[in-house]
């Protein structure tokens, strides 16, 4: 290796014959097909992120509505209404994701379904907020909630990442197996110059490759970093918040009945919860 790294002059006028066959037998065989196996494991990695995209939206929303409940500020409703851009943005790409396949796109209905469920009940208790006031908003979530909806949405999401897997592990098997007969069939015509031809250049390439995907890997691990701590601040401050608001609102309101205290208890009851939570699961991280 070392011999042609520091004679690759010569090698170059040497090997000019074997380079002009190893060209043409890779122009003749080549199929000028991209690399599907790199196609399919984007669009895993593209559906997964949008299915975890959906879920956060979903987190989001809830949370706002929450807190225009709370707090009837206005800003919580308008919050709520830009975080369903985004959510329906990821819903028409898992679409076209899914509709080739007649079962994918059925489960993918029903995930669709259960979400458009989940944003009628935000939206209805933002109208009953309005109309007829916390109380009435609070119970109606609260009945809601047994149906949950959060749960059977993860399910399906994760049957739908499983499957596209699947997909990935089959394609990957038929890719490795044309890619090796492709191998052989250059091989036996010219083995010997297309080897000598890599050596010679493929210590520059593995280490611009190298170098690519280090900063690749790099530019990823930042992003998730922004993005974990995005995520787990609006966490940490949606709870704390809600905890402020109505202990706030116990303290300064004499004139709350008691079943409104109790409706307030049960909210600082359940987002403590909630808080706890979120915190065990950060520290098993």
């Amino acid at each position: 290796m070392k011999f042609i790294i520091h004679n690759k002059t010569l090698l170059t006028y040497g090997l000019t014959l074997a380079n002009l066959i190893a060209i043409i037998l890779f122009t003749l065989l080549s199929t000028n097909q991209p690399n599907l196996n790199d196609d399919q494991e984007e669009r895993i990695s593209n559906t997964i992120n949008s299915m975890d995209q959906i879920s956060n939206n979903l987190i989001f929303s809830e949370a706002h509505v929450n807190n225009f409940i709370l707090t009837s500020e206005l800003s919580s409703v308008e919050n709520y209404h830009n975080t369903k851009i985004p959510l329906d943005s990821n819903l028409q790409y898992l679409e076209q994701v899914f509709q080739k396949d007649s079962l994918q796109i059925a489960k993918f209905e029903k995930l669709r379904n259960l979400i458009n469920n989940k944003l009628y009940d935000l939206e209805s208790s933002i109208e009953l907020k309005k109309q007829n006031g916390i109380l009435s908003a609070s119970e109606y979530l609260q009945l809601k909630r047994n149906e949950q909806y959060m749960k059977r949405i993860r399910e399906i999401q994760n049957e739908l990442i499983s499957e596209q897997k699947i997909l990935l592990s089959k394609s990957q098997s038929k890719y490795q197996f044309s890619k090796k007969s492709k191998g052989y069939i250059i091989a036996s015509a010219s083995i010997v110059s297309i080897l000598i031809s890599f050596i010679a250049i493929g210590t520059i390439a593995t280490d611009l490759k190298k170098k690519r995907e280090r900063e690749k890997y790099l530019e990823t691990m930042n992003e998730n970093k922004d993005k974990f701590f995005t995520l787990i601040s609006h966490d940490l401050k949606g709870p704390a918040h809600n905890l402020i608001g109505i202990s706030e609102i116990l303290l300064r309101d004499k004139s709350i009945s008691e079943e409104e205290t109790h409706t307030f208890l049960f909210h600082l009851n359940e987002t403590a919860k909630k808080n706890y939570m979120l915190l065990e699961n950060l520290l098993e991280w």
